[in-house]
């Protein structure tokens, strides 16, 4: 290796002398080196490279830099003990810390395990468990434990003294080597506790007994108890009570006045019919509303087959549901029960004609949405809209965004949103459901302006619904009913479209609100 670099290093000497003896006779000049740049490094293996640059022509010349050599460094040994492992010996550069001579590893030793033997305690002096040790590192690889010293107690039961014979005491002793670590002693007879045995009044049907007395504790009797006969019952006369329409009657019975014992028992009369106001529907006795026949729409009445919505009606009045599914009442209609979730594939509106007569809209789980107003009364009439069931709803749908500006015509104006229940006249709430929710529907969003070379503004959104509108509100609540079984809400106003070309956006609609007048709880 060090033969070819002397034969590399005067063959590039050379090759240099014969480029400045060439230049010279060319009558150009001699070259002046500088103090030359290391431009390659040597390392322990690899020679580096000094160039040299004439300061009158800028050519160069190079010098080789010989490598040094590896500085060996010795890697001692590590011996290993019984848990850790050892290493050889190795060797590395100190220079470059390449490894020259790789150190392994020597497996650990492991202990040499020596039993430590138990000592068994005794009632006085304490022992040993068995333990273990290493007998290389002395290591404790099984610790041994203190065996307490003591007794092996076992109890001497106490006798218990009676009213004429001795006791003992408990007491204790070692069942090892019958040492009496507690003494039992005597105790004496208690003698007899005398107890007076209350004389017991007959009754009815039960005897009774004289005054008596016995020992509490032995129950040795003293005086015995004779037997009192039973004096049998006084009868009374239970009177009938007549049936109403509210509330169930009696039949006539009999009990014994002095230990209430009924002797005939008074059975139940089913209440007497309701007696109807044929125009009201209302009973003239207790005012309970009639509950009307009912009947299921059919695809006869012009209702969609395939809606799973069920609607029950009363028989004797006239409806008509068309094909946009709106529920049209007529004058002569007094009430409406609607059963199920109406909305299960369309949404239903209910509009009321005007009238004279008082109409009653019953919802039992009944779940209405719909674009416009749930329920639209044109009548002057008070409205009784009643919740039974589990979750009963009437939520308005968004109203209609407004359509996109084109080239030539400005964005449109979102639709105001629809109200709940809208009514002319007063309106009465009964609330017995769990779970109610009136909410009017959320205004329409403003249509965007259409890109143009002029300026387009962005429609207006329309106007949040309100959740009721009418003349008077009361809401009753039923018993077991309170004000946070229902949510009246109203809708929010849509958002303004987007204008165009430095025209403004729409503006947002006013949110609605709950109600357009103060609500009444009765």
């Amino acid at each position: 290796m060090k033969i070819n670099k002397i034969i590399f290093g005067l063959l590039s000497f050379a090759f240099f002398s014969f480029s400045a003896i060439v230049l010279i006779s060319c009558g150009e000049h001699i070259h002046e080196w500088n103090n030359g740049e290391i431009t390659q490094e040597a390392t322990c293996t690899v020679d580096g490279i000094k160039t040299y640059k004439c300061e009158i022509c800028e050519e160069t010349k190079t010098e080789i830099i010989y490598s040094k050599g590896h500085v060996e460094v010795i890697d001692a040994a590590v011996e290993p003990t019984c848990t850790t492992t050892g290493l050889t010996e190795g060797k590395h550069c100190s220079t470059c810390n390449e490894v020259l001579v790789a150190q392994e590893e020597v497996a650990a030793k492991g202990h040499t395990e020596v039993v430590d033997a138990a000592v068994a305690a005794t009632c006085t002096t304490t022992g040993l468990t068995e333990g273990k040790h290493c007998s290389k590192c002395n290591e404790i690889l099984v610790e041994q434990k203190v065996v307490p010293a003591g007794h092996t107690v076992v109890t001497d039961k106490a006798v218990v003294a009676t009213c004429t014979e001795t006791g003992l005491t408990e007491g204790k002793h070692c069942s090892a080597c019958n040492e009496i670590l507690v003494e039992q002693k005597e105790t004496a007879a208690k003698g007899h506790k005398e107890v007076i045995d209350e004389a017991v009044e007959p009754t009815c049907t039960e005897s009774g007994l004289t005054e008596g007395s016995h020992c509490s504790t032995c129950n040795e009797i003293f005086v015995a108890q004779d037997v009192i006969d039973a004096f049998g019952h006084t009868e009374v006369v239970d009177e009938a009570v007549e049936p109403t329409c509210t509330t169930t009657g009696l039949t006539e019975g009999k009990h014994c006045s002095t230990c209430n014992e009924v002797l005939i028992e008074q059975e139940i009369i089913d209440k007497s019919e309701h007696n109807y106001n044929v125009f009201t529907n209302r009973c003239i006795d207790c005012n309970e509303m009639e509950l009307p026949e009912i009947k299921t729409i059919t695809q006869n009445n012009n209702y969609d087959g395939n809606s799973n919505a069920v609607i029950y009606l009363e028989s004797s009045v006239d409806w008509t549901l068309g094909y946009n599914y709106t529920l049209t009442l007529s004058s002569e209609a007094n009430h409406v029960r609607l059963v199920g979730d109406i909305n299960s594939t369309y949404p239903l509106s209910i509009i009321v004609n005007s009238r004279d007569s008082l109409l009653t809209i019953d919802l039992v789980n009944a779940k209405l949405t719909s674009q416009s107003s749930c329920i639209n009364s044109e009548s002057n009439q008070t409205l009784y809209v009643r919740f039974f069931g589990e979750e009963c709803s009437l939520v308005c749908s968004k109203a209609n965004n407004g359509k996109d500006g084109s080239y030539f015509l400005g964005a449109k104006n979102g639709n105001d949103g629809s109200t709940a229940i809208l009514t002319k006249g007063d309106l009465e709430i009964l609330v017995a459901s769990t779970y109610i929710q009136i909410i009017g529907g959320n205004g329409g969003d403003g249509g965007n302006a259409a890109t143009a070379i002029y300026e387009h503004n962005g429609g207006n959104g329309g106007n949040g619904g309100k959740g009721i509108s009418a003349g008077y509100i009361l809401i009753k609540f039923s018993n077991g009913y309170a004000i946070e079984n229902i949510t009246i809400k109203a809708g929010i106003g849509g958002n303004g479209g987007d204008g165009k070309r430095g025209g403004t956006s729409g503006m947002k609609g006013n949110d609605g609100t709950a109600s357009n007048t103060i609500v009444n709880f009765e």
